[in-house]
């Protein structure tokens, strides 16, 4: 068979590590025509770095120099046409990775139209003891399901996860406190004394209660008693 991929003694590094060991360090790697080959290890020890220096990214486009991908908020680099986020600025969150994701996206659609572009929403940081957490139903958190150690060294072709069905996947989504979200448990409109806090006639998720805001004296009750702080009485009762 004909090697598809041969990578000899390979060492690199970014330009910006230059006081540190090297990224790659006298790598070899043969992959023949046809055969399967995993690329694993933890985060940071140059994975995609070596991905990149297989395809041509390097030194096409990084050329050694971190510098020039550097992204600003919006994801957009120092280099004209290229933004960045994810896995490509650090390993997070998928809720962080997505918003990265909207934000890159509407800066390109700025970039695209010959607008500004538009900063990333701030919204309040909520700290674990703001949450009303015996408003919750306590409910046991979804355990990776893996193919046992002896059965992987036995068949190295098997998937490692399991994955999980249905139900699983929807029970785990309900451990959700769904921050900042209206969850329409009325505790806002019980604990309104002035009544400015009535049910709307149609309701959908996280749209459940208007405010008249006439009636309301700014006693931020509501924002108090609501268990996932709903970002509309504690931005709307703030003065």
């Amino acid at each position: 068979m004909t090697d598809m991929i041969d990578v000899q003694d390979l060492s690199f590094r970014y330009s910006s590590d230059t006081e540190t060991d090297w990224l790659l360090h006298r790598i070899s790697l043969h992959v023949e025509a046809g055969e399967f080959v995993v690329i694993a290890g933890n985060s940071g020890v140059g994975k995609s770095t070596l991905l990149y220096c297989i395809n041509g990214i390097v030194p096409r486009i990084f050329q050694g120099d971190q510098e020039r991908f550097e992204a600003d908020r919006a994801g957009k680099t120092r280099t004209d046409g290229v933004w960045r986020g994810g896995d490509a600025v650090t390993p997070s969150f998928a809720a962080v990775v997505i918003r990265q994701g909207r934000q890159v996206a509407m800066s390109i659609d700025a970039e695209l139209r010959g607008r500004p572009t538009p900063e990333p929403a701030k919204l309040p940081e909520l700290p674990p003891a703001r949450l009303k957490l015996e408003c919750y139903e306590a409910k046991p958190r979804l355990e990776r399901r893996l193919t046992p150690v002896r059965e992987r060294l036995a068949d190295p072709q098997s998937e490692i996860e399991l994955g999980y069905d249905a139900e699983a996947v929807l029970n785990e989504a309900s451990r959700c406190l769904s921050c900042g979200s209206c969850l329409g448990c009325e505790r806002c409109w019980m604990y309104c004394t002035p009544g400015c806090i009535s049910r709307l006639p149609s309701v959908a998720p996280g749209q459940y209660f208007t405010i008249k805001h006439d009636k309301c004296d700014g006693c931020r009750k509501c924002a108090e008693e609501c268990p996932p702080v709903f970002s509309k009485w504690s931005s709307r009762t703030s003065t």
